[in-house]
This record gives C-alpha cells, sequence and structure tokens, in this order.
C-alpha cells in the first residue's frame, strides 16, 4: 500500500520539487494542502481551523511542513498567530490521526547571529537572526513537545538556500549553504524512509559545499548523501542583485560576520536598518555613500 504524503506549502518551490521526486519514485500517494489552488491531489484545507486539519489528515503516513510566513514583518500578526498557531493545529490533528512522522522545514536562520568561522552543529544553540528564524524555532519546538510528550516521529531540516530556477545558488552566501534541486529531493525521500523508532531529528538541509558554515557530518545517518558543491559557483553568481532589498547588491548586504546574510540587519518591520550594517560591515560603511537610493 502507497504511503499518503500530506504537504503544506506543496505548491511552493520546494514543495514542488518534493512533491514531484515522491511522485516519479513511486510508492506515494501525495496530497497537497492548499487554500485556494487547484490541481493534481490537491487538498483545500483551512490551517485556521483545527477540525479542517484534522480531516485533511485522515490516513496520511508523514506530514511535511513547508507553508510558511516568509517576509520579516508583522512579528504578531503572521508569525505567531499564522506560522506558530498553524503548526499547533498541523501537530495536533498530526496525534489524533496517529500520523507517525512529520518533518518541519525549518531553516539555517535559526542560528543566524553565530559568526562565519564558528563551530556551528545540528544541536547548537538557538541564535535567531529576524523575526522569520525566531518563528522557525518556535515551531521547532512544538515539534520536541509532540516527539516528547505524544511520540510522533519530529525532524526539523534546517534547509539552507534552495535553488533558484536555474538551479545554482543565487549570491556568494547562497554557495555556502546551497541546496540543489536534486540534493533537496534525495533528502526529504531519506527523511520520509527512515526508522520510525527515530522519534526526534533535527539536521542541516543542505547539499556538500565547500567551506558550509554549518557542520553538516551528522546528515548521513538517515542515509543522505549529497551530491552537489555549491563551491563551484562561488564566484560566478549574481551578486549584485538587488532583488527584495532594494538598492543593496546582495553580496554586500551579506558582507558583515553573521551567517545569517541578508536577515542580520533588518528591523522589526522586515526592513533593512543601514545604520546597523554599517556598523557590522566595514564594507558596506565604506561604499554605503555609493549607492543609489
Amino acid at each position: 500500500m502507497n504511503k499518503k504524503i500530506f504537504i503544506t506549502g506543496g505548491t511552493g518551490r520546494i514543495g514542488r520539487c518534493v512533491a514531484d521526486a515522491l511522485r516519479e519514485a513511486g510508492g506515494y500517494d501525495v496530497l497537497i494542502g492548499t487554500r485556494g489552488e487547484s490541481g493534481e491531489g490537491v487538498v483545500h484545507v483551512d490551517y485556521t481551523d483545527q477540525e479542517s486539519l484534522v480531516s485533511a489528515l485522515k490516513g496520511v503516513h508523514t506530514v511535511i511542513h513547508f507553508g510558511f510566513y516568509m517576509r520579516n514583518d508583522k512579528f504578531i500578526e503572521e508569525h505567531i498567530d499564522h506560522n506558530v498557531k498553524t503548526a499547533r493545529y498541523l501537530y495536533e490533528a498530526a496525534r489524533i490521526n496517529g500520523v507517525k512522522r512529520v518533518i518541519f522545514g525549518s531553516s539555517n536562520h535559526v542560528f543566524g547571529f553565530y559568526k562565519k568561522g564558528e563551530h556551528i552543529t545540528s544541536d547548537s544553540l538557538y541564535r535567531p537572526d529576524s523575526n522569520y528564524g525566531l518563528a522557525k524555532c518556535m515551531v521547532e519546538l512544538i515539534g520536541r513537545f509532540y516527539a516528547d510528550r505524544f511520540g510522533i516521529s519530529c525532524f526539523n531540516v534546517r534547509i539552507g538556500n534552495f535553488s533558484n530556477d536555474e538551479n545554482i545558488p543565487r549570491d556568494n552566501r547562497a554557495t555556502y549553504v546551497w541546496l540543489s534541486s536534486r540534493d533537496c529531493a534525495q533528502l526529504f525521500l531519506k527523511c520520509i524512509e527512515y526508522d520510525e523508532s527515530c522519534k526526534y531529528l533535527h539536521m542541516f538541509g543542505m547539499s556538500a559545499n565547500s567551506g558550509n558554515f554549518y557542520d553538516t557530518s551528522d546528515n548521513s545517518v538517515i542515509g543522505y548523501d549529497p551530491q552537489d558543491d555549491g563551491a563551484m559557483y562561488r564566484g560566478q553568481t549574481d551578486g549584485a542583485r538587488r532583488g527584495r532589498y532594494y538598492h543593496i547588491p546582495s553580496d554586500l548586504l551579506t558582507s558583515h560576520p553573521y551567517v545569517g546574510g541578508y536577515n542580520n540587519p533588518l528591523d522589526q518591520d522586515g526592513k533593512i536598518d543601514e545604520d546597523y550594517l554599517a556598523q557590522i560591515s566595514p564594507e558596506f560603511a565604506a561604499k554605503r555613500g555609493e549607492l543609489d537610493t
């Protein structure tokens, strides 16, 4: 009998990658939880309603939780009232339905205020770099509680920088924490199939990147063997891209000493605090006056 896998955020980039890999592998019935989209295996669910989630998870073997408000503003309105509340409802629905495993797509940003060069393992203490990173920590702890109290197998995968549509790191920082598409597919397949007696695991979701900011050596426990290395793109990425952080080139924005990169200098409204960035990045301070505002 096929294992039924329920993916929240399954229409996002990482969710699509994992869903496609499961369908290709065979042996899985893939359900995509969504609020409004339609398509193959889509299940409409209200994530703010406990009963809706209980109904959606009937017969599910594994939940993969990717759905998350990604921006760094609206900490109470979105991160607490949406991200944390949704996770609590989701884990409770998993408990009620006897779901075997919940795999949470966490983030490297739970450790973003460590400095580059520090030894950071999966057991290091939390040092979130932003509202986003803080909310990821909170959801990880919900999983820890449900594993300890109710025996659900809960895995937290601290994802680095997932591939863009071209399947290459988006900037220089990303080459250190990159997760390629094929490594992503392998990683989550391994997480689903790993020994069900393992009740709790936290690990990094990254490729075999030379110079990685994080110690990923314990990833091999589940048999994960990443094939790609972001270092091959180092110096070849679009470090001048400006994207969502306005006029500051990406490589300049991440020139400070912390591993969180673009998240570290954000203020409570999710905007770049240029005065703080100038304090922690001499390179930015020297070039600040040259930037177009």
